[in-house]
């Protein structure tokens, strides 16, 4: 695994894009335990991989089993909470293997860096249609 693949916040939005619905593995290593999801129903906390890979890849083989190919970031915004944190609000767009379009979803993703790696710390997921991170004003 190379550690460009986590060298900003940007890029873990890159690295979700890769592995969200196809690769379980590869999608927790872009988080730091604890596993923190919000949703408009639930908090959902995995302390640990295992817990984690337990809760979530049903979801993943759900997705396989509806035709799931992939999803692309469609609108990235990224807010630096200092060096060591950022905020980044990421709308994205999944789309079944024939290409057509499954859904559109969107999340916060609160992310740190600790010894020198980008994480995602905690995801809020938010209807598609309110950006968490509105445009900065001049």
């Amino acid at each position: 695994m190379s550690s460009q693949l986590f060298d900003g916040p940007e890029r873990l939005i890159e690295r979700i894009e890769q592995t969200f619905g196809v690769d379980i593995d590869a999608w927790l290593e872009c988080f730091s335990p604890p596993y923190a999801f919000v949703t408009p129903e639930a908090t959902l906390i995995a302390l640990n991989e295992a817990e984690a890979r337990r809760r979530f890849a049903p979801g993943f083989e759900s997705l396989q089993a509806a035709g799931f190919a992939s999803s692309v970031a469609d609108h990235v915004s990224t807010r630096y909470l200092g060096g060591d944190m950022a905020l980044v609000d990421a709308i994205f767009t999944r789309r079944h293997r024939d290409g057509s379009q499954m859904g559109t979803m969107a999340a916060l993703y609160v992310c740190r860096r600790h010894d020198e790696r980008w994480r995602i710390a905690a995801v809020i997921q938010h209807p598609p249609e309110h950006q968490a991170l509105p445009a900065l004003r001049s």
